[in-house]
């Protein structure tokens, strides 16, 4: 209702949270959240078919279930340094965060060298700093990569940011 959701103060927030189990439910409380007040919005949505229907318009924050277990499944199957992995393109692609282990092969050449293609260096967060790699850059122990990684190229992207034996 909107009633309540002007009581409870939507005309001040900066987002709006609908996360009940009612899809129906949260998709009404989002479009009616964006109307009062045009904050952003995030939804959980656990129909497949309401998710490819509403990712299409400007309601782009939605929370799908089995994309989060999915994600966490394939951040456990990866090796190495990879902290997240978030499959993308209908399982095509992965989008990984990861970090340059000690001693790796990733520091003794620039970037052109040593990333195949299939594999793409969208940032990297060195220290306080966010770096957009060109092709010169030069990779630092401790680098936090965000990269993106067709999937036949998955198993380079794991040898890349792999700890070595001699690393310790």
């Amino acid at each position: 209702e909107k009633e309540l959701l002007i009581d409870a103060g939507i005309e001040g927030a900066d987002v709006f949270l609908a996360l009940t189990n009612d899809d129906h439910v949260n998709i009404l409380s989002m479009k009616l959240a964006k109307k009062i007040c045009n904050s952003e919005t995030i939804s959980l949505i656990n129909d497949e078919n309401l998710l490819t229907l509403f990712n299409q318009e400007e309601y782009i924050n939605l929370i799908d279930p089995r994309g989060v277990t999915i994600s966490r499944v394939l951040t456990s199957l990866h090796k190495g340094k990879i902290k997240s992995a978030h499959s993308i393109k209908y399982g095509q692609a992965e989008i990984l965060q990861a970090q340059v282990p000690k001693a790796s092969s990733l520091c003794s050449k620039p970037l052109r060298e040593i990333i195949p293609n299939g594999i793409r260096i969208a940032a990297v967060m060195r220290k306080d700093d966010i770096i957009f790699p060109k092709k010169h850059f030069q990779f630092e122990t401790g680098d936090e990569v965000i990269l993106i990684s067709s999937n036949e190229h998955l198993d380079e992207v794991d040898a890349l940011f792999s700890v070595r034996p001699h690393s310790f």
